[in-house]
This record gives C-alpha cells, sequence and structure tokens, in this order.
C-alpha cells in the first residue's frame, strides 16, 4: 500500500509516533528529551512545532517521523516506515 509522505507528516504527530517505538519523552519547555532509540545515549530530542527530532551526540541524525521509524525499525524503504506508523496509529 503506497501512503502520501506528506499526509502521513501531517496526521500522525511525530510524539505520536514515538510513543508507537516505545520511546519514553519527558516534556522540557516547547520540546522534548529522551533517550536516543539508535545509539542508547541521553541525547534524543523532539520539536513538536517542526515534527523534527535528532540525537545530538553519538549518532547525531535527525529527520522526521518517518526517518524515525526507517532508522529504529531499520526499514528498508520509507514506504515501509509509512505503513508501520499508519498500521500502528491507524487514525
Amino acid at each position: 500500500m503506497r501512503h502520501d509522505f506528506k499526509k502521513v507528516r501531517e496526521r500522525y504527530p511525530l510524539v505520536d509516533v514515538c510513543k508507537l517505538l516505545g520511546i519514553k519523552l519527558k516534556k522540557v519547555g516547547q520540546k522534548y528529551e529522551g533517550k536516543c532509540p539508535i545509539c542508547y545515549r541521553n541525547a534524543f530530542k523532539v520539536t513538536p512545532g517542526k515534527e523534527l527530532w535528532w540525537c545530538f551526540q553519538h549518532s547525531r541524525t535527525t529527520g522526521d517521523a518517518i526517518q524515525l521509524v526507517k532508522d529504529v525499525k531499520r526499514f528498508d524503504k520509507m514506504t515501509e516506515a509509512a505503513e508501520f506508523i499508519v498500521k500502528g496509529l491507524g487514525r
């Protein structure tokens, strides 16, 4: 099944996708922080207003919700990650 990436990003907030992945976040001001699901260090930040995440230590990676799912679940394709989000959050 093909998904419009823009619609997936708009419909499923990054914070909800983090919960789907089991990432525990703590609200700090307008952002969220937690343990990076890629490098496992306390260097993971989420900016809900921009719908972006990043790890500022070891992995130094960044992206949107679809990229996060692709990296964490080690999917080969972005379409697999989008499908995981839609099935998991299904609203």
